[in-house]
């Protein structure tokens, strides 16, 4: 039915009539490929609960928020909490639901506690962002440095020989 789908558009697009074709499903399981896809798509939602607290951060630096926090009875360790804790929240929700749109909810105890070994890792996100950038263009150039570090590296790893492996341990793949 699906190669027959197929063969239509192609013969409609080119007006000529192909030869019979049968698509023939060859792999033994999951390739390698759709295994680094599954397991950035898993990492991403922790990375983007510290990307939406960094912005919080700069949004809160350009609008000058952060003078009335000088004011309020909130100490610097206070707001650093409430951030890290907003990136881990955010994080985790979207680690569940993304679990649950994979199928892979059975494994999603060890994700938790995957993420839960990467998080300081992951809370340093908001605080590089919104420490180093000083407008939401800085914010967007840092997160595409954090990109590099947090999804790139990690699947470097899988290229890289047995003995070079120690130096991937932080990264959370």
């Amino acid at each position: 039915a699906y190669e027959q789908r197929i063969r239509n558009v192609i013969e409609g697009a080119v007006k000529t009539t192909l030869p019979e074709f049968h698509m023939v499903n060859v792999s033994t399981g999951r390739d390698f490929l759709t295994q680094v896809i599954t397991a950035v798509l898993l990492t991403a939602p922790v990375v983007i609960g510290g990307v939406v607290s960094g912005f919080n951060i700069v949004t809160e630096k350009e609008e000058q928020v952060s003078l009335a926090y000088r004011a309020a009875p909130l100490t610097s360790g206070g707001y650093l909490t409430a951030r890290y804790l907003l990136s881990v929240v955010a994080g985790t929700i979207n680690l569940v639901c993304i679990a649950f749109i994979f199928g892979v909810a059975a494994k999603l105890p060890m994700l938790l506690l995957t993420s839960l070994f990467a998080l300081p890792l992951f809370a340093s996100s908001p605080l590089l962002i919104g420490g180093i950038a000083g407008d939401k263009m800085g914010a967007i150039s840092m997160i595409k440095v954090l990109m590099l570090i947090f999804l790139v590296l990690p699947i470097a790893a899988a290229f890289t020989p047995e003995r070079y492996q120690v130096f991937y341990y932080p990264f959370p793949m």
